[in-house]
């Protein structure tokens, strides 16, 4: 498998491969598969899924992921668009970075695993097909395997995903949202930014299901979610975007911009996204400087901005 890259490098290096992941390639199994039976069986499945990730967090001793190391960087994962890999992301990704204090945030850069040109793709489509025109998304099994792999290894306060990523993304969150509503173990970050997203259309049942739930009670389960839009975006247009925002009720805000389809890098838009990220750990530095449970979500709803 390919090594995450990890900005900045000088941090912590994640353990890779078969040999140094063994401890949580059991559960990354187990919550892989009860991922793929919700996403493609929707909510009927939800109580089977419960069950298989609370007996795959309580073999594999998988921590919580709103519940950071006190002192340590938290922890996000960038998951990178169509065609591209995790250092040209990083590379664009970067002045937001700069704007991120590094003794608070540990970003890992995933790769895709299935090749496109020189970059990847987290599932593959027929020539001309758009993520959100597409019938199924063919490997996106193994793409699960690599996300939840990284969950298994705890603390994950955040995840960043822009273009295929966000959209891989947006049902991954839509899902576990939905597990942790029933009482069940789920693997979410305590913030979830989404760049130039659109609507996963195989999964249209698991997103219609969370927007069918109360709004103020989505705001109440601990993610909170940034969506950005290009008004010019001709790749992942904006009517293509506001639907999936819609699904997350009041934890949602809705950042637009003047842009195409990229990460944008203007004032307002570097300042919105890092300000984002950032005031998540300050309200949990000052949770454990009070002595107060980390865990506990921030449970203030939080605005649209457009």
């Amino acid at each position: 498998s390919k090594a995450p890259c990890i900005w900045p490098v000088t941090i912590r290096a994640l353990p890779t491969g078969p040999a140094t992941r063994s401890g949580a390639n059991g559960t990354s199994h187990a919550l892989r598969g009860s991922l793929v039976l919700l996403l493609r069986n929707g909510p009927r499945w939800m109580r089977c899924c419960g069950l298989i990730l609370s007996a795959a967090m309580t073999a594999g001793g998988v921590t919580s992921s709103a519940t950071p190391h006190a002192m340590t960087p938290r922890r996000v994962i960038a998951l990178h668009g169509k065609g591209e890999s995790r250092a040209s992301f990083q590379q664009r990704l970067q002045p937001l970075l700069d704007r991120l204090d590094e003794s608070q945030l540990q970003v890992t850069f995933l790769e895709a695993p299935w090749e496109l040109g020189s970059g990847g793709q987290w599932w593959k489509l027929p020539p001309g097909v758009r993520s959100y025109e597409a019938e199924s998304y063919d490997g996106v099994e193994r793409s699960l395997e690599l996300l939840t792999s990284e969950f298994a290894l705890g603390d994950v306060y955040g995840v960043i995903g822009f273009s295929q990523g966000a959209i891989f993304l947006s049902f991954f969150l839509a899902a576990n949202l939905q597990l942790r509503r029933s009482g069940k173990p789920a693997m979410l970050p305590r913030k979830a930014l989404l760049i130039g997203s659109a609507w996963p259309r195989p999964y249209s049942d698991v997103m219609n299901a969370l927007k069918a739930l109360p709004p103020r009670e989505l705001a109440l389960l601990g993610c909170d979610s940034l969506h950005v839009i290009g008004n010019d975006d001709s790749v992942n247009p904006p009517e293509q975007v506001l639907p999936v925002s819609a699904c997350f009720g009041d934890s949602t805000i809705v950042h637009t911009h003047a842009g195409k389809h990229i990460i944008p890098v203007d004032e307002d838009s570097l300042a919105i996204m890092s300000r984002f990220l950032l005031d998540g750990c300050e309200e949990a530095d000052a949770m454990e400087n009070s002595g107060a449970q980390a865990a506990a979500p921030d449970m203030r709803p939080m605005q649209k901005v457009v």
